[in-house]
């Protein structure tokens, strides 16, 4: 396997991927486990990196970029761990083969069909108190394809809704999702050449019936509803032309859909992405090799929206969110953005890797390139075992604006990309065969900032210090305990205040375990200890005659409180037994053992005068079963 071409690469195995607990064996979660990724807040499915925003980190299928990694509530990711081969997390200094954003990246890898010895189909069937899954896989007859189809459908809303309206709850939900996947695939030429075909999706839905009139915001009742749905059609060809030459060429189309609305609000989209990119790497001698790409975007899109517009840093609502006076935009247009890169791997010497690069990057709504040259090394101090190495890297990254910051009714036109230059330094050690330690220093500079409604005015850093403690998977236990301290501050204008930023977490730690006992049982556990998300404390409200409601005031510059801090137990137990026909297994996965009333928010009374905390999930356990033929 050639090393990464980044600074940092942090790949999970098929072990831990379906065993971390507290993540209800879903691989995807697993990631928000590893240095330098923060806690989301309460059921947020979203992924922080490195004091970064969740919309600066891009989520790829096999090089094809998706809108979204999780469902609802971040219970489940979108893709079942089931079909995975292994996930890429690359928290910063990331190759020139990654564009269009300023944050993090991760690359999820499908596997193939399996197919067996015995040539014949096979499959699973799985359920929880959160969805149910089913997977066939196995080869088409002689025809040299194989093919894999699953399917998951969640199933919160068949115990959820009827214990809300029994317990005369305010409001009754009905959370549901769904994903499926189709794949065909072959390979010919011993392995040289493969094909593959992949059909993939997600659709999530919520409805809430508001049944009573919230005091502070009095326009707001009736339904709330919100839904989400992406497909993707990808084709992928690998192949190895020559000794010295490999081709890999991915092009995929598909749908995204966002509908979202609140009393007379609302919000719809429907874009349909086409996303071509190619990759040809030569070897142009000995110790040079030369990675040139292509990586197109074009993405037509209609959008129907009704919002009141959001207000400008430091400036306090005008009046309640249901009663601002809203804006109104119907319109359809284009992102087109193509990009272009080019990246040489040099060897000059034995344990030495130099790996500088380009990337190019066009906008059509800045209607501007984006230049951004980066540069990774990578040094080993000690070849041999226990072996240490030394890296490093500094690079330019460009976010363009999103479309609705460009808008003429909801933005501001002319706006130019988010840059943002990152610095990294970091050591790497191999204890043991078994056990190795990382650590890295990281310093993010951002420039050019789009602030809503003002303009490309804002500036901020992040920086931080990542260590991880890793137990690599054996036949019996996999573990690692992984710590982040990190800074993250954000101005909103050169003669603005500096704040902390909304994602910023002082101290993360996580302690991950999880041992084989023997005759199919295995235990693990999780424990973090997290500082609590930031919040921006209201004062008083002020009466306001035209709605009839309290307005808040919030406290400036934002983030100036710190929720509690964050601590909780995970136990997982799991149970299997063999037979003739297949494997049947059991599993407890434990969320919040001991039942910390972690606070994930504050609620205020009608005029502001009076605040709760708002505390996340209580001990929740997950029993499911599985059955493998």
């Amino acid at each position: 396997m050639r090393p990464p071409r980044e600074v940092t690469k942090r790949t999970l195995e098929q072990r831990e991927l379906a065993r971390i607990p507290g993540t209800n064996g879903d691989a995807l979660r697993g990631i928000q486990n590893l240095p330098g990724v923060a806690r989301p807040p309460g059921l947020a499915g979203l992924l922080i990196v490195r004091g970064a925003s969740p919309n600066e980190t891009n989520i790829y299928v096999d090089g094809t970029l998706v809108p979204i990694v999780y469902h609802f509530g971040g219970l489940s990711s979108v893709i079942p761990t089931e079909m995975l081969d292994k996930i890429d997390f690359y928290p910063g200094n990331f190759s020139t083969q990654y564009g269009r954003v300023t944050g993090a990246i991760v690359d999820v890898g499908v596997h193939d069909p399996v197919v067996k010895k015995d040539k014949k189909i096979h499959g699973l069937a799985q359920a929880d108190l959160i969805d149910a899954r089913v997977l066939a896989q196995g080869p088409i007859g002689n025809t040299g394809w194989n093919f894999a189809v699953a399917g998951r459908r969640s199933y919160v809303d068949v115990w959820l809704k009827p214990a809300l309206e029994a317990g005369g709850a305010g409001v009754s939900t009905a959370p549901v999702y769904y994903d499926y996947q189709a794949m065909l695939q072959r390979e010919w030429g011993n392995g040289k050449h493969n094909v593959r075909f992949f059909f993939f999706g997600s659709d999530d839905r919520l409805s809430v019936l508001v049944k009573s009139v919230n005091g502070s915001n009095p326009g707001v009742g009736g339904n709330v509803t919100l839904g989400t749905a992406f497909y993707r059609f990808q084709a992928r060809y690998v192949g190895k032309l020559s000794p010295d030459t490999e081709l890999r060429v991915t092009a995929a189309v598909g749908k995204d859909a966002l509908d979202f609305s609140l009393g007379d609000n609302f919000f719809v989209l429907t874009s349909y992405p086409i996303n071509p990119r190619a990759e040809l790497t030569q070897k142009i001698t000995q110790g040079v090799r030369n990675n040139f790409g292509l990586d197109m975007l074009y993405t037509p899109y209609s959008v129907d929206v009704r919002l009141p517009p959001p207000p400008r840093p430091g400036e306090p609502p005008a009046g309640p969110f249901g009663a601002r006076p809203p804006l109104q935009e119907q319109s359809t247009d284009t992102i087109y953005r193509p990009g272009i890169y080019d990246e040489l791997e040099l060897t000059p010497f034995k344990g030495t890797r130099i790996i500088p690069g380009v990337r190019l990057d066009y906008t059509k709504d800045t209607k501007s390139w984006d230049v951004q040259p980066r540069v990774t090394a990578r040094q080993e101090l000690h070849s041999e075992f226990p072996k240490t190495t030394l890296k490093g890297g500094i690079g330019r990254f460009a976010q363009p604006p999103q479309p609705q910051e460009t808008n003429r009714v909801f933005g501001i036109p002319g706006l130019t990309s988010n840059i943002a230059n990152h610095y990294g330094l970091g050591i790497e050690q191999e204890i043991t065969r078994q056990i190795e330690f990382s650590t890295e220093g990281y310093y993010r500079q951002y420039d050019q900032l789009v602030v809503p409604r003002v303009g490309n005015v804002g500036e901020g850093h992040a920086m931080g210090l990542e260590t991880l403690l890793r137990y690599k998977p054996d036949a019996r236990f996999f573990g690692f305990i992984a710590y982040t301290l990190s800074r993250s501050v954000r101005r909103d204008g050169p003669d603005q205040p500096e704040r902390l930023f909304a994602f910023d977490q002082t101290h993360i730690l996580t302690a991950v375990g999880s041992y084989r006992l023997g005759n199919g049982w295995e235990i693990g556990g999780r424990y973090r200890v997290v500082s609590g998300s930031m919040v921006t404390p209201q004062a008083y409200g002020f009466y306001d005659a035209t709605s009839g409601a309290y307005v808040p005031l919030t406290s400036f510059p934002p983030n100036s409180e710190r929720n509690p801090v964050f601590h909780q137990l995970d136990v997982r137990i799991d149970k299997a037994w063999v037979y003739s026909w297949g494997r049947l297994s059991m599993y407890l996965d434990i969320y919040n053992v001991y039942n910390a009333g972690n606070v994930e928010g504050v609620s205020y009374n009608y005029n502001s005068t009076l605040r709760t905390n708002a505390t996340g999930l209580p001990i929740l356990p997950s029993f499911g079963m599985r059955v493998d033929l």
